[in-house]
């Protein structure tokens, strides 16, 4: 056995004959080539011509089949099936529509109505019924106090209001009515929570027949331009200057060092000759300004007066058990 050295270049004379070299490879695909039609199972170029029709050459009628339709065939057919009377048989003609079905144009009978369908004299029986009953929404309050009288802010009662007169407080002659149909009050609620709270309620005829009452068990009138002489207090000073005082009562604030200024409403400041205040800080007990000196937490202050208002402050720090209490300042002035 010869043995050859696989690390360097295998000399030819080692290489089997049975091994094409390069110059037999080369001879080989020469030869392959140079034949006419080397690759029979395939069609040359001419064969191909002579087989099949070329993409650049128009059909004639000669090939197409005979059971493909021409031209005149289909519009002969086309023209055969229009000329009949009824070519879609499965389908209503106009006459069978109008035969079977009301035509949009011709008016319903009574007789076309479903008698579970109401007549116009059925429906207004019922409406009537409906009308006669006396109370024939139950349950209507109680949708109108969840949806409507459950205001969440912004609401506004729009409606014009004939001129006023003596019946302005009746129903469609005003914007809102509160009624009693007993001996009941009617009355409408200020409600500060956990701090306040006021009833403004009406209350027979008179000059006081709108009156306030507070949570504390205040009970007094409002006062207008009807009343409020009854209001003011008269006296005479020796030289018999005429001497009237006027009462003015409110809420002190709710915080410490803060201050309060209602409307005095007389014309001339300069008449005011001295006025004095109380605040009640439980229901049958009025303090005056000096009590929070000796009694810690009751301190007020009466600061004075200007052309419109009288003006009170709470103690800082020496007021908190007063705050939000009603007061009254009485004001004593020359008429």
């Amino acid at each position: 056995m010869v043995l050859l050295n696989l690390s360097g270049q295998i000399p030819e004379p080692s290489i089997p004959p049975e091994i094409a070299r390069d110059a037999e490879t080369a001879t080989a695909i020469a030869n392959h080539e140079a034949k006419a039609d080397p690759h029979p199972v395939y069609l040359t170029q001419a064969e191909g011509d002579g087989r099949y029709r070329q993409s650049t050459v128009a059909l004639t009628d000669a090939d197409i089949p005979a059971l493909i339709a021409r031209d005149a065939e289909t519009a002969a057919a086309i023209a055969n099936h229009e000329a009949k009377a009824d070519p879609h048989p499965v389908y209503l003609t106009q006459a069978e529509g109008d035969g079977r079905y009301r035509q949009s144009t011709v008016a319903l009978t009574d007789a076309d109505i479903p008698a579970l369908i109401a007549r116009d004299a059925e429906t207004a029986a019922a409406i009537a019924n409906h009308e006669a009953k006396a109370d024939p929404h139950p349950s209507l309050w109680t949708r109108i106090t969840n949806a409507f009288l459950a205001l969440t802010g912004g609401q506004a009662i729009i409606k014009n209001n004939p001129a006023m007169s003596a019946v302005s407080y009746s129903a469609g002659q005003n914007h809102l009515e509160l009624r009693t149909t007993d001996s009941s009050n009617p009355a409408i609620g200020f409600h500060r929570a956990g701090f306040t709270g006021t009833a403004l309620y009406h209350l027979g005829y008179g000059n006081d027949s709108l009156r306030i009452r507070n949570a504390d068990g205040f009970d007094g009138a409002l006062i207008h331009d009807g009343n409020i002489a009854s209001k003011v207090i008269t006296n005479r000073l020796d030289d018999l200057t005429i001497v009237k005082q006027k009462l003015i009562t409110g809420i002190t604030p709710l915080t410490q060092g803060e201050g309060a200024a209602p409307f005095h409403g007389i014309s001339d400041p300069s008449k005011i000759i001295g006025a004095v205040l109380s605040v009640r800080p439980f229901p049958t007990v009025w303090m005056m300004p000096g009590a929070g000196i000796i009694s810690p937490g009751y301190e007020i202050i009466l600061y004075g007066w200007n052309a419109d208002r009288v003006t009170i402050y709470t103690k800082a720090g020496n007021s908190a058990l007063i705050l939000g209490k009603p007061f009254q300042i009485l004001v004593s002035y020359i008429n």
